[in-house]
């Protein structure tokens, strides 16, 4: 989904659904270029700032608002996080991707607990 590669980005096949007009829209964000990176958009400082938990809920806010205006139509309650959607769901998609990778790794980087098990004094009356 990251990667343009030299291919153009035109190329590669989106999901397009029918929309409150008639009209076939694209469901998916583009995918992002082989250069961009979320930590040099201008995303990145409030991603960093925001972390994986509110990166995660911002998401899934312009999914949902997204997914309305397709269904509904536009409407001032969800037109703005829903044209954000587009634009800003490939730097947070990896930015979520990355850092939930991190984690993984790092948690499989700490040793588990050794637990050591001592035994109980025979006891005898």
């Amino acid at each position: 989904m990251f990667v343009g590669g030299s291919r153009g980005l035109d190329q590669v096949k989106r999901k397009q659904v029918v929309d409150w007009r008639g009209h076939l829209v694209d469901v998916e964000p583009r995918p992002l270029s082989k250069k961009a990176h979320w930590s040099t958009s201008l995303f990145a400082r409030k991603l960093r700032r925001n972390g994986l938990a509110q990166a995660k809920e911002y998401l899934a806010c312009m999914k949902r608002d997204f997914d309305l205006s397709i269904i509904h139509g536009p409407r001032a309650d969800w037109e703005v996080n829903a044209s954000h959607y587009l634009g800003r769901a490939p730097y947070w998609l990896q930015f979520i991707a990355e850092t939930e990778a991190a984690v993984e790794t790092k948690a499989a980087a700490v040793p588990a607990e050794v637990v050591t098990v001592q035994a109980s004094p025979d006891v005898t009356s």
